[in-house]
């Protein structure tokens, strides 16, 4: 495609043009940085991450591996009402967290609490298999005690 541009000056131009789809991101951070790259958390602690999505592209369904809405904290506020009487006012929140990638491991509550009592099963029978004497050498000690009072 050619167009010819007029300048101010009287002078003629062509510019010759080539169609083409130009792709814009859909998904975004909170921030570039210095490398370009997308900078995901508002803050480092607590973990509050961000993205923006500028539009629903077909290659969005490929890009969200999971997405999960759950109840967040709810404050509760007063209204004035007729009569010095009041009403509450229940302002909720969500916890959202969207997965862009299957590559990242996501480590959740519930995953925590999982890794925490796996570790502590790990721990009481590493306990009962070299502990069972030590543990009846310390009843029979605790034992020992109470009689001398």
């Amino acid at each position: 495609m050619t167009l010819r541009v007029r300048h101010t000056t009287g002078e003629e131009v062509d510019l010759t043009m080539n169609r083409e789809s130009i792709l814009v991101p859909t998904v975004k951070g909170f921030k570039r940085t210095q490398s370009g790259d997308w900078d995901w958390y508002v803050s480092t602690e607590p973990k509050i991450g961000y993205i923006r999505l500028t539009q629903f592209t077909p290659d969005m369904v490929e890009r969200v591996k999971e997405a999960i809405v759950g109840e967040g904290p709810t404050m509760k506020r007063m209204m004035a009402r007729a009569r010095g009487s009041g009403s509450r006012i229940l302002k909720r929140s969500s916890h959202i967290r969207i997965v862009l990638t299957d590559e990242i491991k996501i480590e959740t509550r519930e995953t925590r609490k999982a890794a925490q009592k796996a570790a502590k099963k790990k721990a009481s029978e590493s306990k009962a298999g070299s502990g069972a004497t030590e543990a009846k050498a310390e009843k029979s000690g605790k034992r020992a005690k109470k009689e001398k009072k």
